[in-house]
């Protein structure tokens, strides 16, 4: 009996230690490549309005998984250049005067986040997170000299004219944090590569900026 007993336990035992070493590990990190369309408001100088403007986005991620379900994100994006042509009312002495301006936007972005992933050791991890834009926003304005007519500022004035208005070039630099909100899903192709589907939303006062972007990546 006691030679039956000692015979279970040695073969018991090295099952056990060689089930417990044969629980996945799960990956802390991922990386992905993704690509998308974003629509995002520019103010113009002259321009009493946000005008909204369409670019091309891509960008790399890189997350941090601290456990199953929680992870902090890092993503570096480009924008590409958005250009606008504007009528502006613009002030010329005590009058006002429409000009033509080209605008150029140029971005890049820096976004820090933290998700919520639901699921664990599935094929699709859907998922919801927040966390805030880092915007480099480059702004050239180029105004051609040219001929506008002046709007008088008095009601009973009759003196429309048209006058030369001089050229202008300026360029400006702003940097601004944006918050967000995102959700979508990691939709597994093999153990470790992925595909994404993510949309964003970003907002300040109002609504500043959506986009869609889809990627591929690899857990390691």
């Amino acid at each position: 009996m006691r030679t039956a007993i000692a015979a279970f336990v040695c073969v018991l035992v090295p099952g056990l230690l060689h089930a417990q070493s044969d629980v996945p590990q799960l990956p802390r990190n991922d990386v992905t490549l993704s690509t998308g369309l974003i629509n995002a408001q520019y103010r113009q100088t002259a321009d009493i309005y946000d005008r909204w403007h369409g670019s091309v986005f891509g960008g790399i991620n890189f997350g941090r998984y601290w456990t199953d379900n929680y992870k902090t994100e890092v993503e570096a994006g480009w924008l590409s250049t958005a250009e606008s042509h504007n009528y502006e009312l613009v002030q010329t002495g005590p009058d006002r005067a429409y000009v033509q301006s080209e605008y150029v936007f140029k971005d890049l972005r820096l976004s820090l986040s933290q998700s919520v992933q639901f699921g664990r050791n599935q094929w699709i991890h859907p998922f919801l997170g927040a966390g805030v834009d880092i915007d480099y926003l480059r702004t050239s304005e180029d105004r051609p000299a040219q001929i506008s007519t002046v709007f008088a500022s008095s009601v009973s004035a009759r003196d429309n004219r048209s006058v030369s208005i001089q050229g202008l070039r300026e360029r400006e630099t702003a940097v601004r944090a944006v918050p967000f909100a995102k959700g979508g899903f990691k939709i597994y192709v093999s153990d470790r590569a992925f595909l994404v589907q993510e949309f964003k939303l970003g907002f300040t006062d109002r609504v500043d900026h959506v986009l869609w972007k889809t990627g591929v990546g690899i857990d390691f």
